[in-house]
């Protein structure tokens, strides 16, 4: 039993009050019911709510998908949209697409991109929400609060969980679905920078600072970070990497788990989805998989899923990774042994060439049952109406059911659950199938303290987000990640600079969110004034910013 008494915040649900306790009531019914009680155990309490929910709850859980303020300029347009106002906060309007964004291939037909917050919320019944834009601290507060409001109106007045990629590393832009923020939060080096640095402590710091400040913005779930050992420097993901070495991404990998969670999931953690298992570096030619003809994963080298590629992800289970995002790709049979025999298919038959979130050898088998992972499988974008690699014959519903049964418990950057509902349907999928999955994505909601309180203050995130503390730590990083590779005939940057003509070859000036004029490059480096910054354009009234 849970004994440390939380704080509760509601802003629509009535608050109960028993032995002198105080408890939200979420459903309404003026009775405390199991899953409301803070003082039993996040299993317990999924296991009450569990048994509560319909198939659409059940459904609309098991995706997550990517949500907008309805102002974002990545939002579909509507009546009255000013992003100057910041206007309407909350999305109104369903959006569509009919190719897909990152490979440009048509969908067989249009996809749902994004749900109105309404329709997520209460139609679609999503809770697992993608945070894309790059808000200023309390535009990001402001935003996700009015969110959690419409949750907290609901059925059962189950929170949202957001999640985004990485926010805090040094960028002239923000990168959809890479860098997801710009300017806003401390900046710290890129993940190569950080492996230069070769101190796993650090990195712990740095998880440990990061998440104080995704928590007061009311994100509480990345996706990140990359344990994939890079092999191949033609890959495009080969920069998100901690680099070629197994031990030092083992250690980094731990160590950014246990600063970002601490030493359990609570109301301070953040959770992380590490990726991509089995290992995403193994790219032939550095093809993604992204794309079709980069599908496959080849072993060419006996063992070397052992002994190079499942480590990270080990350290990432010893350390108490929340969840496990599975690759596009498909192991191949052409490659040399890599598995235990007693895991091979048949005697001959080593790999069942699917995706590997499809793929129940290395979900269950390896990495739930051989290797520890007890948190939950969170699919790469796409895996059901894009890069079905290896289960293209199925229908939409068996993909589904197949990527279930398998052992995938979420689906990423989806925004519609009918595929998953008509799965249950037709029959491809018991829905007592779906409890599992539903259980496990609960207990992180529970353990993440949302259901006593989602709501932050808008004051503090301003105070917390990018503090300058924290941004001193950040800068500091990047200058000592600074790495020589050639000392000739190349000559290091000396001396001072009091006019922006004065700087050096190489490098360009632009200003810091300080206004001072600075010098720097797409990479951290070490600069005249010690001090890197970023240029950005910010909105005179709503403070949004954006890029050049």
């Amino acid at each position: 039993m849970s004994q440390e008494r939380p704080q509760i915040g509601s802003r629509l649900s009535r608050v109960i009050e028993q032995d002198g306790l105080q408890f939200r009531d979420l459903d309404g019914d003026g009775v405390l019911a199991p899953y409301e009680d803070w003082r039993l155990t996040p299993a317990e309490r999924a296991a009450d709510l569990v048994k509560r929910m319909n198939v659409e709850e059940k459904a609309g859980l098991m995706i997550i998908g990517s949500h907008y303020p309805g102002y974002s300029p990545l939002a579909p347009e509507s009546e009255g949209k000013d992003a100057e106002k910041c206007e309407p906060l909350l999305n109104p309007v369903d959006m569509w697409r009919e190719d897909n964004p990152i490979t440009g291939v048509p969908f067989t037909e249009p996809v749902l991109a994004t749900s109105s917050t309404e329709n997520a919320i209460n139609l679609r019944n999503q809770r697992y929400l993608i945070v894309r834009d790059n808000l200023p601290a309390r535009g990001l507060a402001t935003w996700t609060n009015a969110v959690q409001e419409v949750a907290e109106r609901s059925r059962l007045g189950i929170p949202v969980a957001f999640a985004s990629n990485p926010r805090n590393h040094v960028a002239l832009v923000a990168q959809f679905g890479v860098n997801e923020s710009a300017g806003v939060f401390s900046e710290w080096p890129g993940e190569l920078g950080l492996a230069a640095l070769r101190d796993a402590e650090l990195m712990e710091t740095f998880g440990t600072e990061a998440a104080k400040e995704w928590r007061a913005g009311g994100v509480h779930k990345l996706y990140g970070y990359m344990a994939d050992l890079a092999s191949e420097p033609r890959w495009s993901r080969f920069n998100g990497t901690f680099g070629e070495d197994p031990e030092l991404i083992s250690d980094y990998i731990a160590a950014v788990v246990r600063g970002l969670q601490g030493p359990e999931l609570s109301k301070n953690s953040v959770s992380t989805t590490i990726k991509h298992f089995p290992g995403g570096g193994v790219r032939l030619d550095g093809h993604d998989p992204h794309f079709h003809w980069g599908q496959t994963n080849e072993y060419p080298t006996e063992d070397a899923l052992g002994k190079y590629h499942l480590p990270p992800f080990q350290a990432a289970i010893d350390a108490g990774c929340a969840s496990i995002m599975p690759y596009y790709a498909r192991p191949m049979n052409n490659s040399a042994n890599q598995l235990d025999q007693q895991l091979w298919q048949n005697p001959t038959t080593q790999f069942e060439e699917v995706a590997f979130a499809y793929n129940r050898t290395f979900i269950q088998d390896l990495l739930r049952d051989a290797m520890g992972h007890r948190g939950y499988v969170n699919s790469d974008s796409g895996v059901i109406d894009a890069m079905m690699w290896g289960v293209e014959e199925l229908s939409e519903p068996e993909r589904f059911a197949a990527a279930v049964r398998a052992g995938t418990d979420i689906f990423s950057d989806m925004a519609n659950p009918r595929r998953l509902l008509e799965a249950v349907a037709e029959g491809h999928l018991d829905e007592s199938e779906l409890n599992q999955p539903v259980q496990r994505l609960l207990e992180e909601i529970f353990q993440l303290g949302l259901f006593e309180n989602p709501y932050v203050s808008e004051d503090e995130a301003e105070k917390i987000i990018g503090a300058p503390e924290v941004s001193a730590l950040g800068n500091k990083a990047q200058l000592d990640s600074v790495t020589l590779l050639r000392n000739n005939p190349i000559r290091a940057a000396t001396g001072s600079c009091s006019k922006p003509e004065d700087l050096p070859i190489g490098y360009w000036p632009y200003q810091d969110r300080r206004g001072s004029t600075t010098a720097g490059s797409s990479h951290s480096r070490r600069t005249p004034r010690g001090n890197l910054g970023v240029f950005r354009v910010r909105s005179r009234s709503c403070n949004r910013v954006g890029s050049p």
